[in-house]
């Protein structure tokens, strides 16, 4: 059966599958406007998530590992494709043109 086929609940109504199992929640894109001020710790550079959107809940943290994406102390506009490291802990691969 396709994850993302419609089907009928119990109820007889239609249950549409959740979203947070899909791939896309896994390696999607995150917007740069979305993110807060680019922050240090011992891992390195990080940014938190500004807002919840299809790639992940308000307040995860997405490292940043290329200083490049930086401007001004704040991650550059536009998308950013991303890896699922763990439980809200994302890794920004690179800027997606």
């Amino acid at each position: 059966m396709n994850a993302n086929a419609k089907t009928k609940n119990e109820m007889g109504g239609i249950k549409i599958p959740n979203f947070y199992g899909s791939p896309l929640r896994e390696n999607g894109l995150t917007v740069g406007e979305n993110t807060d001020k680019v922050k240090k710790d011992k891992k390195g550079k990080y940014v938190l998530r500004r807002e919840e959107s299809v790639a992940g809940e308000k307040g995860d943290t997405l490292r940043i590992k290329n200083p490049k994406l930086i401007e001004d102390g704040y991650l550059k506009e536009g998308d950013y494709k991303t890896k699922k490291l763990s439980n809200k802990n994302f890794e920004i691969k690179e800027k997606n043109e």
